[in-house]
């Protein structure tokens, strides 16, 4: 991803006359040689304008870029999954995590996250990650809401909906 973003402000570069000192992020080599117009003499002798290479690299960084949030947001849920079953069989004393903590720290954060991939101003490639990641949501409700409907103290509430969240999560994995 880093490759596709800096050969396409090398092609910017080289076409709109910007700076190339080090606030724009590309470089002299040393030798008088600049990086973009090397890139931008090869295109040229393939017949091939630089516009139509930023229109390919722009498509495949967004495709990247949900391709990373994907591998962020299933890291996440895994992880949520394997501290909240250690936290429940071993206690929060051994774990050093309690499970309120873990519910407020990390499963609603990943509800709203995985809910706010979904608005009108986000892409249609991260909208369709949103809608992929939508059961996250889906499984935080059903957890919480079978947690309120335990006649039970608060802890006993949040073990239920711990249970609940992990035994869901594990069969949807």
């Amino acid at each position: 991803a880093v490759f596709i973003e800096r050969v396409s402000l090398m092609l910017q570069a080289d076409g709109r006359g910007v700076n190339r000192g080090s606030s724009s992020g590309i470089n002299n080599n040393g030798n008088g040689n600049d990086n973009s117009r090397g890139i931008n003499d090869v295109l040229s002798t393939l017949g091939i304008k630089p516009g139509v290479v930023q229109s390919l690299l722009w498509p495949m960084h967004n495709v990247l870029l949900v391709v990373w949030m994907l591998v962020i947001f299933l890291s996440t849920f895994t992880g949520i999954i394997a501290i909240t079953f250690k936290t429940m069989l071993l206690g929060s004393k051994r774990t050093g995590v309690t499970l309120d903590n873990i519910f407020a720290q990390e499963i609603r954060p990943c509800k709203h996250g995985a809910g706010n991939l979904c608005e009108r101003h986000q892409s249609a490639s991260v909208r369709l990650l949103g809608l992929a990641l939508y059961p996250l949501g889906i499984l935080y409700d059903l957890s919480d809401g079978i947690a309120a409907k335990v006649p039970m103290g608060a802890s006993s509430q949040l073990f239920v909906a711990s249970g609940v969240y992990v035994a869901c999560g594990a069969m949807l994995w």
